[in-house]
């Protein structure tokens, strides 16, 4: 049986990064691989495009020992193993993921592998797609028979963007191969990172796992959720009775309500789960009731601030509106902006006020520009506001002076505090100041 020495990473965006550089870590030998030359470029001088604790110093590390390359194609060189590591966004406009990525990739990797290589998908896909597409697109470009003349598992991703280097390492790794062979050769390959491998029943199971995972999570937020807009209607504070419900009672752990569910997995995951289940005979509700309301929460966020301006006497169309933090969220810190909810905010709110002004302590300025944003600190940003938002919740929060930031608005006016970063209680001492938060 061959013994996986080298590697090729095939997508070095937040999952195939951070898994290049644990395996160079590890001893391996590691080709990562991006068709975006500007991304290789600034990865070749060590500097990652996003936001990953210890990953600079990581990157150039193992690019200075040699046991790490970034290509913009595979190179002239064979090589063990093969991890898939691309994006499967939604179709725009859809609910079904958009797998051109995957398919190209497979025909590059078709195309380069030998005979006995380890081919791993670990990208989110529908239950069904390894054994459907994936195997046959492989077994016609590399005239190689599964089983026979390469290895094939899918092995997906379980990491958390901001501590995915930390948990690379910690996290058990699900695996489901084809046949044997192909599960013990990639448990000797994982082996090297994380001490414990979970071998599932095939393939098919181990890509279902991840999608699990995934629309779990998004229905437990949707649950706070979906209370924390009853008790708006009720005039309680959601937040307090969910700290009150979980407090020395061990079956219950409800989340905190939170300004929707976004970021790259959890908000387009249920979805995909949804859509192959629906073609297969059944449709979970409860899944897709659990996207209406995490992706209804930013816009409703909007709608209860233009009511709340409004019985003041003031029209939101001309009112100041500075947000913080735009990332999809702030702990563990990330800059990654995809499908965050501050977006699905802000273009409501765009609907409504032509000039937003934002900050973030993490994504670049460049980037909120883009947006149609003018950026500010928070200090040029709190000052004669009508409305300030805080959207995410990082950690650099809590360091701020709510009395002081208030002190510059525009009374009246609204700190609207989605995650609850400060304590409610405080606000009862400013004057002409109405603290707003989701479920509050």
């Amino acid at each position: 049986m061959k013994l996986v020495k080298s590697i090729a990473v095939m997508g070095m965006g937040y999952v195939g990064l951070t898994l290049a550089v644990v395996l160079a870590k590890r001893g391996f030998r590691v080709f990562g691989i991006e068709i975006n030359a500007d991304v290789v470029a600034d990865l070749q001088a060590g500097k990652p495009h996003f936001q990953e604790k210890g990953l600079p110093q990581l990157l150039q590390h193992e690019q200075s020992t040699g046991r790490l390359s970034i290509h913009t194609a595979l190179p002239d060189e064979e090589i063990d193993a093969y991890i898939i590591s691309v994006g499967t966004p939604l179709v725009k406009g859809q609910q079904e993921p958009n797998i051109d990525y995957i398919q190209n990739v497979l025909r590059d990797v078709a195309n380069h592998m030998q005979q006995d290589a380890l081919v791993v998908l670990r990208s989110t896909v529908p239950v069904g797609l390894s054994r459907s597409i994936a195997l046959p697109v492989l077994e016609e470009h590399s005239k190689l028979k599964a089983g026979e003349g390469f290895s094939f598992v899918f092995a997906p991703e379980r990491t958390i963007e901001g501590k995915a280097i930390i948990e690379l390492e910690s996290n058990s790794q699900i695996i489901g191969g084809y046949d044997e062979k192909s599960v013990t050769v990639a448990t000797d390959l994982f082996r090297k990172i994380t001490p414990t491998i979970l071998v599932v029943s095939s393939i098919e199971a181990a890509e279902m796992v991840k999608l699990i995972d995934n629309s779990y999570r998004d229905i437990r937020f949707a649950y706070a959720n979906e209370i924390a807009m009853v008790c708006e209607q009720l005039n309680l504070d959601a937040t307090e009775l969910v700290n009150a419900a979980n407090t020395h009672y061990p079956r219950n752990n409800v989340p905190v309500p939170s300004p929707g569910v976004g970021g790259a997995c959890l908000s387009k995951d249920p979805h995909i789960l949804y859509d192959f289940s629906s073609k297969a005979g059944y449709k979970p509700e409860l899944i897709k009731h659990g996207r209406v309301v995490n992706e209804y929460i930013p816009i409703q966020m909007v709608a209860r601030i233009k009511k709340h301006l409004a019985a003041v006497g003031k029209d939101i169309a001309s009112a100041k509106v500075f947000l913080v933090g735009f990332a999809f969220k702030g702990q563990p810190e990330t800059s990654d902006l995809r499908d965050s909810t501050s977006l699905w905010f802000l273009d409501a709110l765009q609907k409504e006020v032509t000039t937003v002004y934002g900050y973030d302590p993490v994504v670049a300025r460049n980037e909120i520009e883009k947006l149609g944003v003018t950026v500010t600190s928070i200090e040029e940003g709190c000052a004669d506001a009508d409305v300030v938002v805080f959207l995410n919740n990082h950690a650099s929060y809590k360091d701020l002076d709510p009395f002081k930031l208030c002190r510059s608005m525009k009374k009246p006016s609204i700190f609207y505090d989605a995650w609850r970063m400060f304590e409610k209680s405080m606000f009862d001492e400013i004057d002409n100041v109405t603290y707003m938060g989701v479920g509050t």
